[in-house]
């Protein structure tokens, strides 16, 4: 078994690493993520055999390394 950093999409922010709140009609606000500090991803860490397994349980990653 490998040791895997998984990176996947912040379902806060969508990825994108800001999130907009309106605070009116016609106004809005623009933050910095404070769920994934503004990478717009969060990273898991687990052990697999192999990538294709990591592929299979998160579909939706956007980066998978094995950790050395």
């Amino acid at each position: 078994m490998e040791f895997y950093e998984i990176h996947l999409p912040c379902p806060e922010c969508d990825g994108k690493g800001k999130i907009h709140y309106q605070t009116s009609v016609n106004t809005f606000n623009i933050f910095d993520c404070e769920h994934c500090n503004s990478w717009g991803y969060k990273v898991v860490n687990d052990y697999y055999d192999n990538r294709e397994e990591v592929l299979l349980d998160y579909t939706d990653a956007i980066k998978v390394e094995v950790e050395k």
